[in-house]
């Protein structure tokens, strides 16, 4: 957990990050970053299929910040809800 707050009112964020070939990006960076709330600049790397999963975060905007060594950066922002898990897929070039 993030932090201490009840889970049951947490949601979180799935994707996943793919090239524009539609391979697979392994150990791409996603990172919660702008004004996001109170998880600013929280980073993880994707699995070797391409998936990531934020959990136990609390509602709210989010802009999630997706870059790998050799492809252009992408952000895109996603609204995390109570109890719901939001989907956010990515397409480096």
């Amino acid at each position: 957990m993030l932090n201490g707050n009840n889970s049951s009112l947490q949601g979180s964020i799935k994707g996943r990050v793919i090239s524009n070939e539609y391979v697979p990006l392994k150990d791409a960076t996603v990172m919660i970053t702008g004004n996001s709330p109170a998880h600013n600049d929280i980073a993880l790397l994707t699995d070797s299929d391409g998936f990531y999963q934020l959990d136990d975060l609390d509602p709210g905007l989010y802009s999630i910040l997706i870059s790998k060594k050799k492809y252009n950066p992408q952000i895109k922002n996603v609204n995390v809800y109570a109890n719901k898990e939001s989907e956010l897929n990515f397409i480096l070039k």
